[in-house]
């Protein structure tokens, strides 16, 4: 598959051509990034706080040369997130990682022509990558379109824990008060993560289906948001 071919939109497909955002982000500096196909070229693209364009260069060298002969589909919006100063882009069921920096002495934040991003295969197609909070140690929970894993990137001791195994597409949050919670498939589960290892506090099944979950600013709540428009609001307990 090459970029500017159609794409798997879960049961709906679409054509990528012409000039399109696919994903965007949030990095931590001041401004985001921009994910655009341009005449079927894959290009990456930074904007600070006014809306003034950085720098913008194509990633499809860097695709190229972690493209496996079937990646499966490619969710979209594109899964994006930066973190310390690395840009994690997930394409069908690999984690691209690019860095080093985004830095105002670094100003690009892609690598130099030949330099390939660390690439992490898993076993299911990503659906979406959320950071934890800016007071906590720098992780990541990859949700997949069956279950999820919570990995620490910049961590050499502490191994990626599945967990939401059985929830199709789950939906995630990170809580301040270190909580993770998981909703899919009817079932709502709350994980606490202490020193790197993740455990299972608390599990209920939902009458309704859940289609996202939403950290509260207070420390230990978070809202549901169901399918039928109507929005719960939940609290953990030990803050």
């Amino acid at each position: 598959m090459q970029v500017g071919d159609s794409v798997g939109l879960g049961s709906q497909r679409a054509e990528l051509v012409g000039d399109q955002v696919i994903g965007v982000t949030a990095h931590d500096q001041d401004g985001y990034l921009v994910a655009q196909l341009r005449d079927s070229q894959l290009i990456l693209l930074e904007y600070d706080s006014r809306n003034q364009l950085r720098f913008s260069r194509p990633l499809n060298t860097f695709l190229r040369e972690t493209e496996p002969k079937n990646y499966g589909e490619i969710t979209l919006p594109l899964p994006m997130l930066v973190q310390r100063g690395h840009l994690y882009i997930a394409w069908g069921s690999r984690l691209l990682e690019i860095g080093p920096s985004l830095s105002a002495a670094t100003p690009p934040l892609l690598p130099t022509s030949g330099v390939g991003p660390k690439v992490t295969e898993l076993p299911r197609q990503i659906t979406g990558l959320i950071g934890s909070p800016a007071h906590a140690s720098p992780c990541m929970v990859i949700t997949c379109d069956m279950g999820a894993q919570l990995i620490y990137p910049l961590s050499r001791t502490i191994a990626p824990q599945a967990f939401a195994q059985g929830l199709e597409n789950p939906q995630v949050c990170f809580l301040r008060s270190g909580h993770i919670i998981a909703v899919g498939s009817g079932v709502l589960q709350v994980y606490r993560s202490i020193h790197g290892k993740l455990e299972l506090e608390y599990a209920e099944s939902m009458s309704e289906e859940a289609c996202q979950v939403v950290a509260s600013p207070d420390c230990g709540c978070f809202a549901v948001l169901y399918y039928n428009g109507d929005i719960e609001v939940f609290g953990t307990t030990g803050e």
